[in-house]
């Protein structure tokens, strides 16, 4: 795949590391608070109410955040492709055979702004 920005310095590759490694410690603190208002955002009553679906989603959350944090322990400041697995495919296929169809780009947006202050306040830490 092509680099879309060059590789960071050896300092800043051991910070990306670093706070990674400390995110990852506390990963499933850090799913919960990416998920609550994930799902509101997806403005879908019916994944709200129903705790299998919402307890599912909570675990494709969580196993996305997990596949991002070991990328950039493993390879820091490096691309991170993007993660599809059998959980989040048969989660998927569950949700369209019940005929829901969420938000998922608000829920994304949601999510990804609680993980990303996170980041930040994790990168201005160190």
């Amino acid at each position: 795949m092509e680099e879309l920005w060059p590789s960071p310095t050896a300092d800043a590759a051991e910070v990306i590391r670093s706070v990674c490694q400390r995110l990852m410690a506390e990963a499933d603190s850090l799913t919960d608070a990416v998920t609550a208002p994930a799902l509101t955002a997806q403005k879908d009553p019916a994944l709200l109410s129903d705790p299998s679906l919402a307890n599912e989603d909570r675990q494709v959350n969580h196993s996305d955040l997990v596949q991002w944090l070991t990328s950039n322990i493993q390879q820091p400041g490096r691309r991170v492709d993007p993660y599809f697995g059998s959980r989040s495919s048969g989660y998927f296929r569950d949700l369209a055979s019940r005929g829901i169809a969420p938000d998922f780009v608000g829920g994304w947006r949601a999510g990804l702004a609680v993980a990303w202050r996170r980041w930040l306040e994790e990168c201005l830490a160190v």
